[in-house]
């Protein structure tokens, strides 16, 4: 790869609208920010290793195929369509999918069989979706400090009791070949939420977060978890930098002392958070990428964050043989993802039998 490939391929990337049927509006939106008015002719040229699907790209199972399958006629086969579907007041995917089931619901049961269901049902139907890689599951822990809209997303308070839910449900995603990105390392469950400032600063020390908070993410690196999400959070004893810019919590605390070695993603880089501690002359793709960070997710305009990129590389402020590393980690896992699929049974977007398997999951599970 060229250094602009693999500046490119460093992106998560958001477009507006769908690809063929878009506004006025959408289309000035994706000039603006992939540099072309179609998403599908802008991300060849931009390199982008996969678009994350939003509720005006897709509302339905069968919206987000067809949106996925113009993709796959222009780009490499190892590009992906992501979505967020924890289920819940998360989901982007509904009508002819059945979203799962809530955390807290899964938690409060506490049984691993429901939660690898939960998430082998939802698999199964983002798979004929042709989505890639999910959002899901979450691994934060619910503390004192968990902000109240965070508490219906998240487990429980039990930190052993979550790793066993999170590792059931890496086994199910990964069996239905769909990369799970557990999230939101290293755990933002006693984190309250930004201030003013723009920062989120974690609220116990760091024997507290090594004890309780990475706990649920080390079962999920036990069982083969293809990808780990890092948040903006502040963690005081590690780093001073927002945790998706910090090289001591990206590269020594989860790459070397936990031995993670799959696909490390960004928090969405559009967050005020991801600036925290940020120097006057640095740049906050730069630095999340120097951190350790394999994939930037959503960076606020995809074209000038490439730009900066490749200046990093030219110059060497970013590692070109890190870089290559990284791209060949996320193209290793997607080739290995795409042998799994193969082998799998396939079904259509908005199949009868899994909706229907799924909504008698969910009414057995409320009942």
């Amino acid at each position: 790869m060229s250094i602009e490939q693999l500046a490119g391929a460093s992106l998560i990337v958001r477009y507006s609208g769908r690809d063929t049927k878009r506004s006025r509006s959408d289309s000035a939106k994706n000039k603006a920010n992939l540099g072309k008015q179609q998403p599908s002719r802008a991300l060849p040229l931009l390199d982008a290793s996969g678009v994350i699907l939003s509720r005006d790209n897709a509302r339905t199972a069968r919206q987000a195929y067809l949106q996925a399958k113009v993709f796959g006629a222009v780009m490499p086969p190892t590009f992906f369509t992501v979505v967020e579907q924890e289920g819940g007041a998360v989901k982007r995917l509904s009508g002819d999918i059945e979203p799962p089931v809530t955390a807290r619901k899964i938690g409060r049961r506490g049984d691993p069989k429901l939660a690898a269901e939960n998430a082998f049902m939802s698999a199964r139907q983002l798979r004929a979706a042709r989505v890639g890689l999910v959002f899901a599951p979450t691994a934060d822990v619910i503390s004192r400090y968990t902000p109240i809209s965070l508490k219906p997303r998240l487990l429980s308070y039990n930190s052993k009791l979550v790793g066993q839910l999170v590792e059931a449900q890496v086994i199910a995603y990964n069996s239905q070949g769909v990369m799970s990105v557990v999230k939101h390392f290293p755990g933002i469950g006693a984190v309250p939420g930004p201030k003013r400032s723009g920062t989120n600063i974690y609220q116990f020390d760091v024997t507290r977060l090594c004890t309780f908070e990475l706990a649920p993410f080390r079962k999920a690196i036990e069982v083969g978890a293809p990808a780990i999400l890092v948040g903006h959070g502040i963690y005081p004893g590690l780093s001073d930098d927002a945790a998706s810019g910090s090289r001591r919590i990206v590269t020594d605390l989860l790459r070397t002392e936990m031995k993670f070695d799959g696909i490390v993603i960004s928090e969405s880089m559009t967050k005020k958070t991801a600036r925290a501690g940020l120097a006057n002359n640095e740049n906050v793709y730069v630095r999340s990428l120097a951190a350790g960070v394999d994939l930037l997710l959503t960076p606020g305009n995809a074209q000038k964050a490439k730009k900066r990129i490749v200046i990093a590389l030219t110059k060497g402020r970013l590692s070109v043989e890190e870089r290559r590393e990284s791209i060949a980690r996320v193209l290793a896992y997607r080739a290995a993802q795409m042998r799994v699929i193969t082998t799998l049974k396939k079904y259509k977007p908005g199949s009868e039998f899994l909706l229907a398997q799924a909504q008698w999951f969910s009414y057995e599970l409320r009942a």
